[in-house]
């Protein structure tokens, strides 16, 4: 992975002065070789970091090589003498016990082997897999991580396939989703968008020769910057963690300086996340604004410069979306699999899940305005 530039130096160097056609200067200028990043480029997991820092210095999860995590942290021997439990349902969850083969020594899920008894049983015929546990796993939060992601023009990433290590020619990517948040749907919607964003950087103008992070929490990709105006958008983390909750901002009438910061039932992914999902054309995104030199002048207030961002200047920077033939765009099939250390007692927790999964259908159909759907059943 490749680090992103700090501010443009201010000792009146050529880049000093050409990066000012953002206007005031952006706080995360970079040239445009720069943004090129990699998936799956790491081997080890760190649990030392906490989640904000990971979210503040890399793309977090997104970036983890998981066949070689699974072989540096795999068992070398576990339960062998006992009968491999039975994978089962209840409701249309998918119930995977684990006999020892599942977790690596880190006590994180292995992953690819449980998904491996999904698809022994139920067939490769789905889009995504959302992982979930009764049992505690390192760091303690929820995620997204790519197995195939090959669409251009969304983020800087290069193109990304594991589906052979999946043993799968369909999956796309794979979430986790921390007990504490099952209940939490601007979580789900979050951890499912990230396999379209929040990775984009925007030019200014097509001759800048800059490209800039703002729109990125503290400038790297993964999430909108808490001074964006995303609307209800699940992709950044100023959202309230509370089930149907989301926040966003509101310019004053009186005085275009001032924007207020409101927290409101519904969230609903934003124009610009529904394109980067491929679900609006760039004739329908409207433009965002950033809230420019921002000063706090209230509990919820404060004031500042708003930039306006298009569409427009999101390609100029990415490129067009291209993706690849043949790859759904708004039909997903997504299986919940409850990976279980206690199989007699998973009963409670799965009928939980298989409630929260049709909940997600109806929030997922509805925060992408009726333009795509997620089927979570079982086939």
């Amino acid at each position: 992975m490749f680090g992103v530039a700090g501010p443009t130096p201010a000792d009146g160097s050529k880049e000093d002065t050409m990066a000012k056609d953002y206007d005031p200067p952006g706080r995360y200028p970079i040239k445009p070789e720069e943004m090129a990043r990699e998936f799956g480029s790491v081997t080890k997991l760190d649990y030392d970091t906490s989640h904000s820092q990971h979210a503040r210095a890399s793309a977090d999860r997104s970036s983890v090589h998981w066949p070689a995590v699974a072989k540096s942290l795999g068992r070398a021997a576990f339960h062998a003498p006992a009968p491999l439990a039975a994978i089962g349902s209840l409701g249309e969850i998918v119930v995977v016990p684990d006999d020892g083969s599942l977790t690596l020594t880190s006590g994180e899920i292995n992953y690819i082997a449980a998904w491996d008894r999904v698809r022994e049983t139920h067939g490769d015929v789905f889009d995504f897999v959302t992982f979930f546990a009764d049992f505690t796993v390192p760091l303690d939060y929820s995620f997204w991580s790519p197995i195939f992601s090959k669409t251009t023009g969304i983020g800087p990433y290069l193109p990304f396939d594991e589906r052979q290590a999946w043993s799968s020619k369909r999956l796309q990517g794979f979430h986790f989703i921390n007990p504490a948040h099952i209940d939490l749907m601007g979580v789900h919607l979050q951890e499912f968008g990230h396999q379209w964003g929040s990775n984009v950087y925007f030019r200014p103008s097509p001759t800048s020769p800059f490209v800039y992070a703002d729109l990125l929490l503290d400038g790297e990709p993964g999430h909108w910057d808490f001074f964006v105006d995303d609307r209800h958008s699940p992709m950044n983390y100023d959202f309230l963690f509370t089930p149907a909750m989301a926040t966003h901002w509101e310019q004053r009438a009186s005085d275009a300086t001032l924007f207020d910061y409101h927290a409101t039932e519904g969230i609903e992914y934003c124009d610009l996340d529904l394109y980067l999902m491929g679900l609006l054309a760039p004739a329908d995104v409207d433009p965002l604004f950033i809230i420019t030199n921002p000063q706090r002048v209230g509990p919820q207030t404060w004031q500042g410069q708003p930039f306006k961002v298009t569409v427009q200047m999101v390609i100029d920077a990415m490129g067009a979306r291209v993706a690849p033939a043949g790859l759904p765009t708004n039909e997903f099939r997504n299986v919940w699999v409850l990976v279980t250390q206690n199989p007699a007692g998973a009963t409670k927790l799965a009928a939980k899940l298989d409630d929260t999964r049709q909940e997600f259908e109806f929030r997922f159909l509805a925060a992408t305005r009726c333009l795509a759907s997620v089927d979570t059943s079982l086939p």
